[in-house]
């Protein structure tokens, strides 16, 4: 069951499951909605970079005798 807010209420902070801490959230008609905080879709350069460097360890392993 969701919890209803007064009308004067703008933002709730609660925790949020895809920021993984709390953020503040919405209230439209009284209803919490969805996070304020903008969520990154994707990977980050970085990411795709290290990603990409172990799928080449990966398929080229290296055997040490």
């Amino acid at each position: 069951m969701s919890h209803h807010e007064t009308r004067n209420t703008t933002a709730v902070l609660k925790w949020c499951s895809t920021c993984g801490k709390n953020t503040l959230h919405q209230v439209s008609d009284r209803r919490q909605g969805t996070c304020l905080n903008a969520h990154a879709s994707g990977m980050s350069k970085d990411q795709e970079r290290r990603n990409k460097k172990q799928e080449e360890i990966e398929r080229n392993p290296v055997f040490k005798f």
